[in-house]
C-alpha cells in the first residue's frame, strides 16, 4: 500500500504532462521531448507497468479522483509553471536562433526593405496578407515608419493560411523588384482588405499600386520569387514561429534585439525601438529607400 500514498503525485505529475502537452498544441509551441517521453512514462506506470488488480485499479482511480478534487490549485499551480517554463524555453531557443541567424533576420540581400535604408533600428515582421493580427497591426507599423526616420523596416512574408496567402505573398515580392514604393503601396493595399483575398483581387490592388500586371506575374512564376520565400519559410522554421505576426527588432550591429510574438502596442514596440537606437546611436549619412 507504499505506492498508493504516491499516486496522487503520479496523478498531478500526468496531468501537468498531458495539460502542457495540449496547451502547447493550442498556443502553437514546441512540445520538447521531454513532456512526450513523461507522458509516456506515466502511461506505462499507469498501464502496462501497473501491479495492481483490476479492483484495485478501480480504487486507485478513486484516490485520485478525490486527491483532484480536494488540492486543485496544486495541480493549476504545476500546470502554470510547466507553461511558464516551457515558454520561456522557447523564447531562449528564438533568442538564440535570431543570434545565430542575425544577418539573415535583417540583413539578407533579398530582403523587402522600407524606410531608411541604411537606419539604426531595423524593426522585421513575418506576417500573412490574411492573418487578422497583421491587418491590426498595420496603422501601427505604418505610423513607426513615419514617425521615426531612423527606422528601417523589413517585411518577410510567411504565407500560412493556404494558395491564397502565397499568391499575395509572391506579389509583394515580385512587386519589390518593380520599385520599393510600389510594393508597400500593395503590401499596405492588402493589408487594408477586410475581406478573405481572392486571386482577381490581388491583381486588381496590384494595378491600382501602379504595377505593371504582365511583368509583375511572369516574376511571381519565377524561381527565384519561389526561393526567396522559401528562405523565410526556413527562417521561420528555425525560430519556430507558428503564428503571425511576429516583430524582431534589432540595433544596426546585430548585437540587441528584441523577439515580439503576436501583435502588441504602438508604445511598446517604440520603446523597443528606442532601446535598440541606444545601443547602437552611431550617426549615419542622409539616405532613404522611395517609400
Amino acid at each position: 500500500m507504499k505506492l498508493i500514498r504516491t499516486l496522487p503525485q503520479l496523478a498531478g505529475l500526468g496531468f501537468v504532462i498531458y495539460s502542457s502537452i495540449a496547451f502547447a498544441t493550442s498556443h502553437n509551441l514546441p512540445k520538447p521531448p521531454s513532456l512526450i517521453n513523461g507522458a509516456h512514462e506515466v502511461a506505462g506506470i499507469a498501464t502496462a507497468q501497473s501491479p495492481f488488480s483490476v479492483v484495485q485499479e478501480e480504487e486507485i482511480k478513486g484516490i485520485i479522483k478525490r486527491y483532484l478534487r480536494q488540492n486543485p490549485e496544486v495541480v493549476v499551480k504545476a500546470v502554470y509553471a510547466a507553461h511558464k517554463k516551457q515558454l520561456a524555453e522557447h523564447i531562449t531557443h528564438v533568442e538564440k536562433t535570431i543570434s545565430d541567424h542575425a544577418s539573415e533576420v535583417f540583413n539578407h540581400p533579398n530582403s523587402l526593405v522600407f524606410g531608411r535604408v541604411d537606419g539604426v533600428v531595423t524593426i522585421v515582421e513575418f506576417l500573412d496578407y490574411q492573418c487578422g493580427h497583421c491587418k491590426e497591426m498595420r496603422k501601427t507599423i505604418a505610423s513607426l515608419k513615419l514617425n521615426n526616420p531612423e527606422l528601417r523596416v523589413v517585411v518577410k512574408p510567411l504565407p500560412i493560411f493556404g494558395d491564397t496567402s502565397t499568391l499575395a505573398a509572391q506579389s509583394v515580392v515580385a512587386a519589390y523588384k518593380q520599385g520599393s514604393s510600389k510594393a508597400w503601396a500593395l503590401h499596405e493595399a492588402l493589408l487594408k482588405e477586410t475581406t478573405a483575398l481572392t486571386r482577381k483581387q490581388i491583381w486588381h490592388l496590384a494595378k491600382k499600386a501602379k504595377l505593371n500586371i504582365t511583368q509583375l506575374k511572369k516574376d511571381v512564376a519565377s524561381k527565384e520569387i519561389t526561393e526567396q520565400l522559401d528562405a523565410i519559410k526556413t527562417l521561420a522554421n528555425q525560430m519556430q514561429i507558428m503564428g503571425t505576426p511576429v516583430f524582431v527588432i534589432g540595433n544596426r550591429s546585430g548585437t540587441k534585439f528584441a523577439f515580439v510574438p503576436g501583435a502588441t502596442g504602438e508604445k511598446h514596440l517604440k520603446d523597443l525601438i528606442d532601446q535598440a537606437s541606444v545601443a547602437d546611436s552611431k550617426p549615419v549619412p542622409a539616405k532613404t529607400l522611395e517609400a
